[in-house]
């Protein structure tokens, strides 16, 4: 067998042996069956492997040649096909070039071979120059107010609830101390006062009744007929705080207001009955207690059931409604909280929204300093605090053939509050 160095392999010979044969490693061996192939470098035979790889080599750098020098390069093909114009190219991040030989016997048995090729390019533009965002031009602007029409038909309620009036009595000194608070209240008759209602609306638990509750009794609900007074006394204060113009006003029963009657329905139902002559209220009733006829006071229902329509698109009511219950606005209280929930309902006629007001309570929410009273919380309760708030709201009206309505919600917190620029309770 000849002996040859493998610089004696010429390229010619090289990459017609990888066409006839189909590839470098069938050429490698076909050399290796003729020529003992010694490298320059080591003075050694080559192996198998070590000439497939010098095969290989000189047969890619033909393939890397064969295109003419003058003609476009790859990376250029490939933008032009992308249409991206030079100048908008930036920077190049990354290149990957393939290329790969596809081999083929023609008509006469001879194998051809086609070149196939990929171009892969990374590029990251060139940013814009900033700022791409501009300042607003500069300039004088003057708020031009448009003919404004005083609403001359507007008129206001008041809306009043949980006061919760009673009194605790201590069982020993027979001192007595409010379930209802009074700084909160007068707060509310101040500015029920500036207001100047037209309507006036109590929806509940006027009074708290705690001797007739359900929960465990205790020795300091004693007080009953100081209690029954002060009701008497504070709805009189409120109705005389809203002036002669009032044309309106309205109770509705709350869970508490109706214990006496529940009391009775349940220990002697009997008496439930029991009126004075001439009289519409049972005599064990709030409303015949505290005068209601007398006091030009109506009532439209009892909790849970009571309700009033104050305008067709607002109902008053004591509990919360539940959802979508109503197609109108709801004001309540019962919940103690000063809150504004919205409400969307759509139908053929288009879109509503509805809105749903907590005016808070009027009854204390503080508790009682003396960790071994049984009760904590100054209102009779189970609990040891509460997280209620105090306030009123103030309806807003404009007359006409569909009435328009605003609701204020009013924060009474520590005796104090603002309201239509007015400060209440600052000033002592």
């Amino acid at each position: 067998m000849a002996t040859i160095t493998l610089s004696g392999l010429d390229h010619v010979s090289i990459c017609e042996a990888v066409a006839r044969l189909g590839g470098p490693s069938q050429a490698a061996k076909w050399f290796l069956s003729q020529f003992t192939v010694i490298s320059e470098t080591t003075g050694l035979p080559m192996s198998q492997e070590g000439l497939r790889k010098h095969v290989s080599r000189v047969y890619n750098q033909r393939i890397m040649k064969r295109e003419e020098p003058n003609r476009q390069s790859r990376i250029e093909k490939l933008l032009e096909v992308a249409n991206i114009p030079h100048e908008a190219i930036g920077r190049i991040d990354s290149v990957k070039l393939g290329i790969w030989g596809v081999h083929a016997k023609d008509a006469d048995g001879n194998i051809q071979t086609s070149y196939l090729d990929k171009t892969q390019i990374c590029l990251s533009p060139e940013a814009p120059e900033f700022p791409v965002v501009n300042c607003a031009t500069p300039n004088i602007i003057k708020f031009e107010p448009k003919v404004i029409h005083t609403l001359k038909k507007t008129w206001q309620a008041v809306v009043i609830s949980d006061t919760q009036i009673g009194f605790l009595q201590d069982p020993e000194t027979k001192e007595t101390s409010p379930i209802h608070d009074p700084l909160a209240m007068d707060i509310a008759k101040r500015i029920t006062l500036d207001v100047s209602p037209r309507e006036l609306y109590f929806i509940g638990d006027w009074m708290d009744w705690p001797f007739l509750s359900r929960w465990q009794q205790h020795d300091e609900f004693d007080a009953v007929n100081e209690s029954i007074q002060e009701g008497y006394d504070q709805l009189c204060q409120f109705i005389s705080a809203a002036g002669p113009q009032v044309t309106k006003k309205v109770m509705i029963g709350g869970n508490h207001d109706v214990r006496p009657e529940k009391f009775l329905l349940e220990h002697n139902r009997k008496a439930m009955r029991v009126k004075r002559a001439g009289d519409q209220w049972p005599v064990f009733s709030q409303q015949f207690l505290l005068r209601y006829d007398e006091l030009g006071i109506e009532m439209p229902g009892y909790y849970p059931a009571g309700e009033y329509y104050m305008l067709p698109d607002l109902l008053l009511t004591h509990a919360p409604p539940k959802a979508a219950e109503f197609q109108s606005s709801v004001i309540h209280g019962h919940q103690h909280k000063l809150s504004i929930t919205p409400r969307v309902q759509h139908a053929s006629t288009g879109r509503k929204v509805y809105l749903t007001y907590d005016v808070g309570c009027l009854c204390r929410v503080d508790s009682t300093t003396n960790p071994y009273r049984l009760l904590r919380t100054s209102v009779p309760s189970d609990r040891p605090r509460t997280n209620w708030q105090q306030g009123i709201g103030v309806v807003n009206v404009v007359d006409g053939k569909f009435p328009v309505h605003a609701v204020d919600l009013i924060h009474i917190q520590d005796g104090k509050a603002i309201y239509g620029g007015q400060l209440y309770g600052f000033d002592e």
